[in-house]
């Protein structure tokens, strides 16, 4: 009886311990799944990034994500979504979104969290841009720089850019706020020196349909177009944070009238710690990138690709 009983205990245990590593195992996998779903939620965003296109309804699509889209007009299509800003007021119309970029949880797509939206569409009686605080202002009357930016139509598209090109809404664009302090200034340029200029990082491109020219900049930094002043026919701004007054960017890019005076096209000069690079433009005009020398690696990439618009 011993005998019979034995060989049975054993194949029990045995079953036993298989049964437990069976479930052992789903635990496992059941964490596994779980750590997956969450990193995917994580999904680190690319700041500061702008497009141009058409607002449509997102219609059926695989992608779970997102309330509208963007035709870029070339085929690709970019998922919008936004806390801040009514997307469903601009449906149809040509816009230009500024916002944050991340892939979507299935594969193959990119939505945009829209923080503000100018309005390009020509029935719109001005460019108009939607804040964080999804206020749209219905005319602007500030001025920089003498430059009038009251705007009654599409022929006054020059002197409004910087409400269509900028990074932040043009009434704040525009405005009379002071520059930075000298103490405001260094602190910029310190973090700016010390930003990974690698060309993954140079995700954003300020471009100008007016001047026809693009010129890429840093995923982490801010830039502000002031349109044409009373020194230059072109001025933008960039900096390592928001800002609003003139003299507030560290690195400048502007376009000037006359040739390069002395200096080949491509060319980064370095004197008085101030660099400088140079572009030779069409109708007898340049460009210059300008900021404090210890910009030169960041001024040198900006300049070396700085590109016309296609």
């Amino acid at each position: 009886m011993k005998r019979l009983l034995t060989p049975i205990l054993c194949l029990s245990v045995a079953f036993l311990f298989s049964a437990c590593n069976r479930l052992g195992g789903g635990g496992s996998a059941s964490s596994s799944s779980s750590s997956s779903a969450v990193s995917s939620e994580d999904i680190p965003e690319t700041h500061n990034v702008t497009y141009r296109g058409t607002v449509q309804e997102l219609g059926v699509t695989i992608y779970m994500q997102g309330t509208h889209a963007l035709a870029l007009g070339d085929g690709r299509m970019l998922i919008l979504e936004s806390s801040v800003v009514d997307l469903e007021t601009y449906l149809d119309h040509e816009v230009e979104v500024f916002g944050s970029l991340r892939p979507t949880v299935e594969a193959g797509g990119i939505i945009m969290r829209v923080e503000r939206i100018t309005d390009l569409s020509p029935e719109s009686s001005e460019s108009s841009a939607s804040s964080v605080s999804s206020l749209r202002s219905s005319s602007v009357t500030s001025t920089a720089s003498s430059v009038s930016v009251a705007a009654t139509s599409r022929s006054s598209a020059v002197s409004v850019a910087s409400s269509a090109r900028s990074s932040i809404p043009s009434s704040q664009a525009l405005s009379s706020a002071p520059a930075s302090t000298d103490a405001g200034m260094e602190a910029r340029i310190v973090l700016m020196s010390k930003q990974d200029l690698s060309e993954r990082n140079w995700t954003q491109e300020y471009c100008s349909e007016h001047v026809s020219f693009c010129v890429p900049v840093h995923r982490n930094w801010w830039f502000v177009s002031f349109g044409n002043t009373t020194r230059t026919l072109w001025h933008v701004e960039v900096s390592s944070e928001s800002f609003e007054g003139m003299g507030s960017g560290p690195i400048s890019i502007d376009l000037v009238g006359g040739d390069l005076s002395g200096h080949s096209d491509g060319e980064v000069s370095v004197s008085g710690g101030v660099v400088t690079g140079y572009r030779a433009w069409t109708q007898g005009r340049h460009i210059e990138i300008q900021a404090d020398a210890r910009l030169e690696a960041a001024v040198r990439y900006m300049t070396q690709s700085l590109r016309a618009t296609e």
